[in-house]
């Protein structure tokens, strides 16, 4: 197919996924979307390198242009950068629930330390996405599940892939967890009774 000029026009009720379509070989989408008023669905990521005729492709998609309508390139008759997915991986933000960050978050430092007391045996790593349409993983996982904590260093990393689905990011906290005090306690006690029986006189023999 190398026309899909008028394809959904007047479709008021159409609103199916139709993200995966192969679309490298079409040349004209005029007025594709033309009062479709109900289509939502993502089709950035489409190929349309081969596509000379944008125009008022989503004229009257009204729903379409709710969602999307703040997206860069976006217009009526948009440019060929619209459906260009972003490659843009890094986080705006890097916040711990316990301890601070060393060195301070910045977007393009990669690998950070953080220090917290024996009893902190969780923590929560909250990342920012810089870009809206990139996700964020802790450790593999949500961001909103809290990392378990060994006592002494424990590495996290959290990874941030691009709306494009292929860029990623990755930064790391090394996290360390104090050991114990009572096991250094527990030592300076029994050494203290030890001193203090050694000291006892011994009792009078009859």
């Amino acid at each position: 197919m190398t026309s899909m000029g008028y394809l959904f026009d007047s479709a008021s009720a159409f609103n199916q996924d139709i993200s995966q379509w192969q679309t490298f070989n079409v040349m004209d989408m005029t007025r594709m979307f033309f009062g479709a008023s109900a289509f939502d669905h993502e089709i950035r990521g489409w190929d349309v390198s081969n596509v000379a005729n944008f125009t008022n492709i989503f004229d009257g998609a009204t729903a379409f242009a709710a969602k999307y309508g703040t997206a860069p390139a976006f217009a009526i008759t948009p440019t060929a950068a619209f459906f260009t997915l972003s490659s843009d991986a890094p986080l705006s933000a890097l916040t711990l629930s316990q301890g601070s960050l060393s060195p301070s978050f910045t977007s393009g430092t990669l690998a950070y330390t953080a220090s917290v007391s024996n009893s902190v045996s969780s923590l929560v790593v909250t990342p920012t996405v810089n870009d809206a349409n990139a996700t964020a993983t802790v450790n593999g996982a949500s961001p909103a599940t809290p990392v378990t904590l060994a006592v002494g260093s424990n590495t996290v990393t959290v990874q941030v892939t691009a709306q494009d689905g292929t860029t990623t990011q990755n930064y790391t906290v090394t996290v360390t967890r104090a050991a114990a005090l009572t096991v250094a306690l527990t030592g300076l006690l029994v050494r203290s009774l030890g001193l203090s029986l050694s000291r006892q006189p011994c009792p009078a023999r009859s």
